[in-house]
């Protein structure tokens, strides 16, 4: 697909926002047009798109292999006479599952969000949802980066 002669021609309308958006990343990524950025950006969504259930359902299975492993946390925290170095590595994995699982929550509604963006209902809220996902996955990476 990458190889095909680009034939095809199409107008489209956007806000001066999206257009803003589109040329920052345009820029990001060392493009040199804004037709070349919406390619590469249908590209990355059809990608995105397809691959996405197999995303979910690992996702799901992390998300309850971390609800067994709090479950254990927990277990472990609450037996008397546990070090302190056990304690600190117990509240790191603890806090790791936790984020996993808030990373999953957005995930799924990122999930739900691109289903009703499918069916034409809202694309804002499908918008804000891949914001928030953005957001997180910053967080955790700020987080990372004070480590």
């Amino acid at each position: 697909m990458v190889d095909d002669k680009k034939t095809l021609k199409f107008q489209m309308m956007m806000s001066p926002g999206e257009a803003q958006q589109l040329d920052d990343w345009m820029f990001e990524n060392r493009l040199r047009s804004r037709a070349e950025a919406i390619r590469r950006l249908c590209q990355i969504g059809l990608a995105l798109d397809s691959a996405l259930p197999e995303i979910e359902g690992k996702f799901q299975v992390i998300g309850d292999l971390s609800v067994e492993i709090i479950d254990a946390i927990k277990a472990i925290d609450n037996r008397e006479g546990s070090d302190p170095k056990t304690e600190k590595m117990l509240m790191a994995v603890h806090d790791a599952m936790v984020n996993s699982l808030e990373l999953l929550n957005v995930l799924a509604e990122v999930g739900a969000r691109r289903n009703e963006w499918l069916r034409d209902e809202t694309f804002d809220a499908a918008l804000a949802a891949v914001e928030r996902l953005e957001r997180t996955i910053k967080t955790y990476r700020d987080a990372d980066d004070l480590k």
